[in-house]
């Protein structure tokens, strides 16, 4: 089995529709796999609504397992979605540059020039007082 390092989703078929087993459908290659999954969460939600609905018509409790095992499935999903880190996320390079800028003001690699003009000097303070905000969670 190949291993898929690329965070995209690769081809899986599905959904048997005659004796020979022949699948009907297919999961299509090269989608983000955070889109997949947020799909999947989607899928999952409308899967728990109509679960519900059965179990109030039926008198064996069925709906209810339903429920229970796709709230479980959904909740697998999103802890993934929420747990894993996307390097080439536009706000991990972000974190990333903040971080490295934060690193060499407090190495003192990094300084504001004292005879830059006021404004200058102002807007490059305030900057840096901007980004150890964000670094701290975005506080303004």
């Amino acid at each position: 089995m190949a291993v898929n390092t690329q965070g995209t989703t690769v081809p899986v078929s599905f959904f048997s529709c005659n004796s020979d087993q022949t699948n009907l459908f297919s999961v299509q290659p090269g989608v983000p796999v955070l889109n997949a999954l947020q799909m999947a969460s989607t899928f999952l939600s409308v899967a728990h609504g109509s679960a519900c609905q059965a179990d109030e018509s039926c008198a064996d409790n069925s709906g209810n397992a339903a429920a229970y095992l796709v709230t479980m499935a959904k909740a697998v999903i999103d802890s993934i979605i929420k747990g894993v880190e996307f390097p080439c996320s536009d706000d991990r390079r972000m974190q990333d540059v903040l971080l490295r800028l934060m690193l060499l003001v407090n190495d003192g690699a990094l300084i504001i020039n004292q005879e830059a003009e006021p404004l200058l000097r102002d807007d490059a303070t305030h900057f840096l007082i901007w980004a150890e905000q964000q670094m701290k969670g975005g506080a303004q």
